[in-house]
């Protein structure tokens, strides 16, 4: 199982983490197509951010 994980660059591994979630975050943004996205789904932007979904993220990082 090491020689799987001995030739892995690790520090672009999490470059590549941070930088998908920046770009969701981008993407269903207002700045980015987040009010088209929560207007086809019925989503109300206006509520409480859902911390739990966010956390799960974070810990699946």
């Amino acid at each position: 199982m090491m020689e799987l994980t001995q030739d892995v660059s690790w520090i672009a591994v999490i470059v590549g983490a941070v930088l998908a979630f920046f770009a969701g975050w981008a993407w269903y943004s207002p700045i980015g197509l987040g009010n088209r996205w929560a207007q086809g789904l019925g989503i109300d932007m206006g509520g409480k951010p859902p911390v739990t979904p966010m956390m799960l993220q974070g810990l699946g990082l």
